[in-house]
């Protein structure tokens, strides 16, 4: 799994502006029975909305 840092640029598309680069600003990690998963807080770098994607470890 790639490892994310805050402040790093990933690619994921903008719901609203659909804009294809996003920064992420926070990590919180998720622990369930099964698997352990980090939520990302991404915010878009072109109108500034802010998203969260859930993303799993290997």
């Amino acid at each position: 799994m790639k490892q994310y840092k805050i402040g790093s640029i990933i690619k994921n598309h903008c719901v609203q502006c659909f804009h294809d680069e996003q920064k992420v600003v926070e990590i919180v990690p998720k622990e369930f029975s099964e698997k352990i998963v980090e939520k990302l807080w991404t915010e878009c770098t072109n109108c500034g909305k802010t998203h969260s994607r859930l993303v799993q470890h290997i």
